[in-house]
């Protein structure tokens, strides 16, 4: 009975630790930026609850500088590498949908628009 117990409280307090560990990753993942931690800011947490220290070190400190953290990343996609081959389709109006009903002269051409996709071809034999 009494290694039960033990036992339990055993378990209950490694649960709160676990719980405490939880809360305070979703708090640190889903924070605003402004409010993310800081390192000063994890050290001095240590001070004050030892279920904090179990938290692993945070991988986006990796050793960069403050230099090449403050760049920002490109945002939108890669562009499509220039050995890739390439083909060109042309979509044209027929004369007749590019005389114009009014005055029966040729509409000009306005501008065009262009776009690459990258077509998956599985392996061939």
């Amino acid at each position: 009975n009494n290694t039960l117990l033990t036992d339990i409280n055993t378990l209950q307090n490694k649960n709160d630790r676990l719980k405490e560990r939880v809360k305070l990753l979703e708090d640190h993942i889903f924070a605003r930026r402004s409010e993310k931690w800081t390192v000063l800011d994890k050290h001095q947490m240590y001070l004050f609850d030892e279920a904090e220290a179990v938290i692993s070190e945070d991988p986006s400190e990796s050793g960069e500088s403050d230099a090449q953290k403050g760049k920002s990343k490109k945002k939108g996609r890669k562009p499509i590498s220039a050995d890739i081959p390439r083909e060109k389709v042309l979509h044209s109006l027929s004369i007749k949908e590019r005389t114009c009903s009014c005055c029966g002269k040729l509409r000009p051409i306005i501008g065009y628009e262009t776009s690459e996709e990258l077509e998956y071809i599985p392996a061939q034999i």
